[in-house]
């Protein structure tokens, strides 16, 4: 059995990032049963030879450990869950040059940074990050 989450100070088991790739080397590894926090548990359901614990508090955890509750996970399945990522999926597509804007908002979700556009939405936000010093991707 294998625990991973984040654990607070108040005693709740938080989301954490890269459930999936963690699930899929467990599964390699032979483990066969996981405790994860419950948001995390749609994303590991996609790996079909582990059993997905889900739980939102480490009381929950102890008392699942102790037999004194029952914690029943529902697969989904795992086509539903890519299909609707990619019906919620954002691109730019529909964008028509701002080649500079595009590269700006490329760097900066790479880098998981932020990015402040002001300015009409209607009106071109020419950059020229040679020019403009205020440029910080």
């Amino acid at each position: 059995m294998v625990f991973i989450g984040e654990l607070s100070l108040d005693g709740k088991v938080n989301k954490i990032n890269g459930v999936l790739p963690m699930c899929i080397e467990f599964a390699k590894l032979g483990m066969k049963k996981i405790v994860l926090p419950k948001e995390n548990a749609k994303e590991a359901s996609i790996v079909k030879e582990i059993e997905i614990i889900p739980v939102s508090n480490l009381k929950e955890t102890v008392d699942f450990l102790n037999h004194e509750i029952s914690i029943n996970f529902e697969r989904e399945n795992s086509n539903n869950l890519i299909q609707n990522h990619i019906k919620n999926y954002l691109d730019f597509s529909e964008v028509k040059g701002q080649k500079n804007i595009k590269r700006a908002i490329e760097v900066a979700t790479s880098g998981s940074h932020n990015l402040l556009m002001i300015g009409n939405p209607r009106f071109r936000k020419n950059y020229d990050c040679k020019k403009n010093s205020n440029y910080n991707a």
